[in-house]
């Protein structure tokens, strides 16, 4: 398993600092621990982590949540919840973000690894593949798809995280964004997530 670029949102210092020794022990690189959803959301925007754990309660909120929803829609990053709660309306907000799995409190390195690598592995395993889905959308499309939103298309189905897109295109975060709005609008979805669903249909 390639090492990882993390973030870690946790509120709990003693806990944050845990996870941070527990993902460097295992190899990966911790590129932002957070102990505010405001925070975390400047980090994301700046270290450009490609893996996350994320508590779903900071101090009395569930930004936790709103902060997974960020990171699912808006910037196409695996993460993992971090949780002590398991009532029904926390896990049923919880999953409607599409968390690649869930770590429950308290965390061992053992269990953290198992997070980490089953995660990586959803994530992987709900990337489509080959032509058909591509030839899927063109039909589907209620517009014609541009050259350059079909590139967008084919780098999320590899995987890639808007900033890794970003990269790959040489443009900013911001037009991979405006890219994938316009490409939700084209084939009637609302979400990253409703995309990845069309495409693994």
């Amino acid at each position: 398993m390639e090492a990882l670029t993390i973030l870690i949102l946790e509120d709990e210092p003693i806990i944050a600092m845990d996870l941070k020794e527990y993902c460097i022990e295992l190899g990966h690189q911790v590129v932002s621990v957070s102990y505010s959803y405001e925070q975390a959301l400047i980090e994301l925007e700046t270290k450009h982590p490609n893996f996350a754990l994320v508590d779903i309660r900071i101090g009395h909120q569930d930004s936790g949540i709103e902060f997974g929803k960020k990171l699912s829609e808006d910037y196409g990053v695996p993460f993992v919840f971090i949780t002590s709660f398991f009532d029904e309306k926390t896990l049923d907000q919880a999953k409607e973000t599409f968390p690649t799995g869930y770590l429950v409190k308290p965390i061992s390195q053992g269990g953290l690894s198992a997070a980490i690598q089953v995660g990586v592995a959803n994530f992987l395993k709900w990337r489509p593949n080959g032509e058909k889905q591509i030839d899927k959308l063109k039909k589907s499309s209620i517009a014609e798809l541009t050259s350059r939103e079909l590139e967008v298309i084919q780098h999320l189905m590899n995987g890639k995280t808007n900033y890794e897109i970003s990269q790959a295109q040489y443009v900013s975060v911001n037009t991979i964004k405006t890219h994938l709005k316009n490409i939700y609008i084209k084939l009637n979805v609302k979400s990253r997530g409703q995309l990845i669903a069309l495409l693994n249909n």
